[in-house]
């Protein structure tokens, strides 16, 4: 999600040249990709490809981190409890938690290793506290094609192929803070923003742009 600073840019900005010239580019150097660009203050969008579907990768972690926030504002979970990993938990493909010899470790500092960093460890240790019923309730509110769900190995979700439409709709429920209170969903979008990944610098966009 790139968040513009100017507040006024919804009233003079027409998306539709833009949309135009995307598209275009698209085209002529035949790429695939697929891009949802939504104006948050009169609902306008450009969409390029915008029924193909990608494997999400990092963002999947994002509605897990919404469940567990959930819990934390159920009380079920307070950001100090205190988890333990299990042997099962213990993932080497990403992030670096694997290596610790530690084995506890509190509900603030695996959702920070987890969208932050992108930790996998992390990811599956808090996957063991939310359950089916859960799970179905985030797939039910943002809508994600059931066919392509499938929960199985090692307690994680497999949200097999995505559109971008979809997860931008995760990010914009946070924006409005629409399933989270509002301190809790800035919460989450602070830790978006400060990754290890410098997407700025990766896609050359400019510094005053802010990207969750």
């Amino acid at each position: 999600m790139l968040r513009c600073t100017n507040l006024k840019t919804y009233l003079t900005d027409n998306l539709v040249p833009f949309g135009k010239q995307l598209k275009d580019y698209v085209k002529q150097n035949n790429l695939s990709v697929a891009i949802h660009i939504r104006n948050l203050k009169n609902g306008n969008s450009v969409d390029v490809n915008e029924d193909l579907e990608f494997y999400p990768l990092r963002i999947a972690k994002l509605p897990v981190a919404i469940l567990i926030m959930q819990k934390v504002e159920d009380e079920e979970l307070s950001l100090n409890t205190n988890i333990e990993i299990k042997d099962k938990d213990w993932d080497p493909t990403y992030g670096m938690l694997y290596s610790t010899i530690q084995k506890k470790f509190t509900v603030k500092f695996l959702l920070e290793e987890m969208l932050k960093k992108s930790d996998n460890t992390a990811f599956y240790t808090l996957m063991r506290q939310v359950n089916d019923k859960d799970i179905k309730k985030i797939i039910d509110y943002y809508s994600i094609d059931l066919n392509n769900v499938n929960i199985n190995k090692r307690i994680k979700i497999d949200y097999g192929m995505i559109t971008p439409k979809i997860m931008a709709n995760a990010l914009v429920s946070l924006y409005t803070s629409n399933v989270l209170e509002i301190k809790d969903s800035e919460y989450l979008l602070s830790l978006l923003v400060d990754t290890s990944f410098d997407i700025k610098k990766i896609a050359d966009l400019p510094q005053d742009i802010t990207v969750a």
